[in-house]
């Protein structure tokens, strides 16, 4: 017990006989020595703890602090600065502070982590981190981290503020049912290296040893305020079974939530604004959600999806009820020497790489501003991406609303109504309604000049309803000529209305798909003309089926 008598000391450190704390509640115990009304921090003298409350303090607490973590289920650092090397967290353990008023700052030469885990090789677990600020101090020190946890279980890290760092802001490297949430980290400096990319927050390894980090909740933590290249928001490297919702990555040089060989992965109403790229998965990703996310102003790609993994395919993705917004704004050009992809949504496999399974379904790709983001959304050219599901998406004000390259297999496309006005994909994208209109031409003459098709009416053609553009025009003969040709045009209001196509010797199907720039308003007549050459063969004997499709928006 402590005395209360004068001049009889403090009694037993840890005890104050002032205030009763619960048991086991409190690291930092508070000693009292009546004779100079002197209240000071257990292992701390009252002269020290007034500088470290004044952030003057020069020497080095981690050997207290450690002492502490040691035997304290509970470690409170109360406000102040508080110079350390790396403090070692012990399993079952709490370490909290006062919020943005207590500092853990990294004194030079550390070269280290200012927070980690005790026991690496042997794993701990229920470490509980809250409520306190890391400052790497950078000035000080090349390589140094805010919080990193390699072999952890049921751990949580909450409220830290973390700033001035090379490497992580906050990493957990392999472990299971961890939580990371409302973090803020700020002002990562990296080592400008595209071969040693660094990170606000980083979940999983792969360079020196896979980790696998699942089973992880991250929310509502924020990136911000960093300049140098290389440096991304959020990395999901290595594991399974991730639901990363509300999180912001504001200003990030490089990709702002990124996922390589990771799986089973959710990113749910996170944003990213003015990165290069906002959202990026790299590798063979199975079981990607991506909803209700939001892309804005980054510098190239909003949505990025790419496959570089030719053993493994990808598998499984849901993308959905996610905007893109006036991203190709290039500002980080001049950083990498090259603008990159400048999408709001692409999806690129790599040559011999396949993505099987996309539901594509109510995304928006909107560009304000006169083509910053060249293409609303792209399927690439390379590989293969097979039993793609799209509809209810939207692209507006793009140089290219929707573009279909060769990689995106047509046999396995389901769709339905899109809305897009520009690309190269009108054989592949739905519109909100789509009208067939039939014509045909009995016995081909040769030497026709131009001549109306027959529609089954007055071969006047047939007038529409509202506002659209051509889609095509299809056609099938009885038979191949064998020598000449014919052609068959569109017509709008008597004119010809697209470049129209034109069969030769040996072809009886043919089939011409118009861009969607060749429009068409409300009231217009549509109807289709033929012409032969002198020479064709057989002739007045070939029969036409003519389809010519039109698409309302």
């Amino acid at each position: 017990m402590a005395s209360n008598q004068t001049n009889a000391g403090a009694g037993l450190v840890g005890v104050d006989v002032d205030n009763d704390y619960a048991d086991g509640t409190l690291g930092f115990l508070v000693v009292k020595n009546t004779s100079t009304a002197y209240n000071a921090l257990k292992g701390f003298s009252k002269a020290v703890q007034s500088q470290i409350q004044a952030g003057t303090y020069s020497g080095d607490v981690t050997a207290t602090l450690n002492s502490m973590l040691a035997t304290e289920r509970r470690v409170y650092v109360p406000y102040g600065t508080w110079p350390i090397s790396s403090l070692l967290v012990p399993s079952n353990r709490e370490l909290f502070g006062d919020g943005g008023m207590t500092t853990l700052y990294v004194i030079s030469g550390s070269l280290s982590q200012a927070v980690k885990n005790s026991d690496v090789a042997g794993g701990n677990t229920r470490i509980y981190l809250h409520d306190f600020g890391v400052t790497g101090n950078t000035a000080g020190n090349a390589s140094v981290s805010g919080v990193y946890l390699d072999n952890v279980n049921d751990s949580t890290v909450e409220r830290l503020s973390v700033n001035d760092v090379v490497d992580w802001g906050i990493a957990i490297l392999a472990g299971n049912r961890n939580k990371v949430l409302r973090n803020n980290v700020a002002a990562v400096k990296g080592i400008n290296s595209s071969s040693g990319v660094r990170a606000g927050f980083l979940f999983g390894a792969t360079g020196g040893g896979i980790k696998y980090c699942n089973d992880l909740e991250v929310g509502g933590n924020i990136v911000t305020s960093v300049t140098q290249p290389y440096v991304d928001g959020f990395v999901f490297e290595q594991g399974t079974g991730a639901e990363v919702r509300g999180n912001r990555a504001l200003g990030v040089p490089y990709t702002g939530l990124k996922a390589n060989f990771f799986h089973d992965l959710q990113w749910i109403g996170n944003r990213a604004a003015n990165c290069l790229i906002g959202f990026q998965s790299l590798q063979s990703a199975r079981g990607l959600i991506v909803h209700g996310n939001t892309a804005y102003q980054n510098s190239g790609a909003g949505f990025q999806f790419n496959q570089a993994d030719t053993s493994t395919p990808a598998r499984g993705w849901s993308i959905k009820g996610n905007v893109s917004i006036d991203n190709g704004q290039n500002a980080y050009s001049a950083l990498y020497g090259a603008s990159g992809v400048r999408y709001g949504y692409a999806f690129e496999a790599g040559a011999g790489a396949t993505i099987d399974g996309v539901d594509f379904i109510g995304n928006v790709a909107l560009d304000t501003g006169g083509g910053t983001q060249g293409r609303g959304w792209s399927w690439g050219t390379n590989g293969t991406i097979s039993r793609v599901v799209q509809g209810g998406n939207i692209a507006r004000g793009h140089v290219a609303d929707y573009i279909a390259g060769a990689s995106l297999q047509v046999s396995t496309l389901t769709q339905f109504p899109n809305y897009a006005s520009t690309g190269n994909a009108v054989d592949a994208i739905a519109g909100t309604a789509a009208l067939p209109i039939q014509f045909f031409v009995n016995s081909v003459p040769a030497g026709a000049g131009v001549t109306a098709c027959g529609d089954g009416l007055a071969n006047r053609g047939m007038t529409m309803p509202k506002a659209g553009y051509l889609r095509g025009v299809y056609v099938t003969g009885s038979a191949a000529p064998t020598a000449g040709s014919y052609t068959v045009v569109a017509r709008k209001n008597g004119a010809d209305f697209g470049s129209g196509l034109t069969v030769t010797a040996g072809t009886v199907n043919s089939r011409e798909e118009t861009p969607q720039t060749v429009t068409f308003a409300a009231g217009d007549v549509i109807g289709c003309r033929y012409s032969s050459a002198a020479g064709l063969l057989p002739a007045a004997t070939i029969n036409l089926d003519i389809t010519v499709e039109v698409v309302f928006i």
